[in-house]
């Protein structure tokens, strides 16, 4: 990919490789700067679709993954696919996968991550659903499990809401 020489197939290749190979962190962050890297502008949009689809392949028990044993790496899948549909035009598509990205992942801190990509990527009324489900984990949340005091959290959240229905309007 970065040397502008990849093709449909390597994809393929190395979704079958990963899928015979123990669960390497390394590979997962790999997988994190592929999909920085084919969210860029001026990418083809053919390489979304193929990371998707090696992420889909990597994510599917049935494909013997070894990855699928790792709860970190089932709730890293949704937030990546999230982002391809995102920069793909798919706001719907990227919504339902922050949804379930934001309850495996179970805080505030990430879910307000993922409100802002939407937000930020002009989809104010998705933002402000995802926004909804951020509130409720966070009112879930014990608060040894914050990171900050709720009132950081009780502003940021009412910021972000007036922001998003001012967008909205």
């Amino acid at each position: 990919m970065y040397l502008g020489n990849a093709k449909p197939e390597d994809f393929e290749w190395a979704a079958q490789r990963l899928t015979e190979q123990p669960f390497d962190a390394q590979a997962v962050m790999a997988l994190r700067q592929l999909v920085d890297k084919v969210t860029q502008k001026g990418q083809p949009s053919w390489t979304r679709h193929a990371t998707e689809g090696l992420l889909d392949h990597l994510s599917k028990a049935e494909s013997h993954s070894r990855y699928t044993l790792f709860p970190i790496f089932l709730r890293f899948i949704p937030y990546l696919k999230a982002r391809l549909a995102l920069a793909d035009g798919r706001p719907d598509e990227a919504e339902a996968q922050y949804r379930i990205a934001m309850q495996k992942y179970g805080n505030i801190d990430s879910a307000m991550q993922m409100v802002a990509e939407m937000g930020n990527a002009g989809y104010p009324q998705h933002a402000m659903r995802l926004l909804d489900q951020a509130e409720a984990i966070y009112r879930g949340q014990s608060d040894t499990s914050l990171k900050f005091p709720r009132s950081i959290y009780d502003r940021e959240i009412a910021r972000i809401r007036a922001v998003l229905q001012n967008e909205i309007r």
